[in-house]
């Protein structure tokens, strides 16, 4: 399974994974997505492919320590896809998704995704999945919704755990 994140599923999960998040002081539909980004990390023990739109996007962040987060997130624990050669058919198929959603990043995105051979786009974008769902090739979803359909039983253990010198070690809110 290969599974791309939107820049926002990104932030959800950065946003997981920072020594003081606690889910007890976060808005609910916040805390569902972030807690679904960490979930499906740990859980499938799969990585996350970050596509060249992705990229531009945390590389124009104009908060230097929030750049640096997210491109060391990105850099240590994912997998940056770069997409050479296939500019021309990239940007066909993104002009043909314009037709159908007026977001030039979004189609850029899941050009991209398409492009590269993801399974599935983890966004938290209403329209983007709304708008380009049964237009795309891959299956655009929400992380909760995904989450939820793995249907993971409450027994399973996660395929990556955090290490003892991990801060989200001792904290239970991420497990199922």
């Amino acid at each position: 399974m290969k599974i791309a994140i939107d820049s926002n599923a990104l932030t959800y999960l950065i946003n997981a994974m920072v020594p003081d998040y606690d889910p007890l002081n976060d808005m609910p539909l916040n805390k569902e997505e972030r807690q679904a980004m960490l979930r499906i990390y740990l859980y499938q023990g799969i990585p996350f492919y970050i596509l060249p739109q992705v990229m531009n996007e945390y590389d124009a962040i104009s908060i230097y320590d929030w750049r640096n987060l997210h491109k060391s997130t990105v850099g240590t624990l994912l997998i940056e896809f770069r997409i050479t050669n296939q500019k021309h058919e990239i940007d066909k198929r993104r002009n043909e998704f314009l037709k159908y959603h007026n977001k030039y990043k979004d189609c850029q995105l899941t050009a991209e995704a398409e492009r590269a051979g993801m399974d599935l786009l983890l966004t938290k974008d209403i329209c983007l999945k709304k708008n380009l769902s049964g237009i795309a090739t891959i299956r655009i979803m929400y992380p909760s919704e995904y989450w939820a359909s793995l249907n993971l039983q409450s027994n399973i253990k996660p395929q990556l755990a955090p290490a003892e010198s991990n801060p989200l070690f001792g904290k239970t809110w991420w497990q199922i």
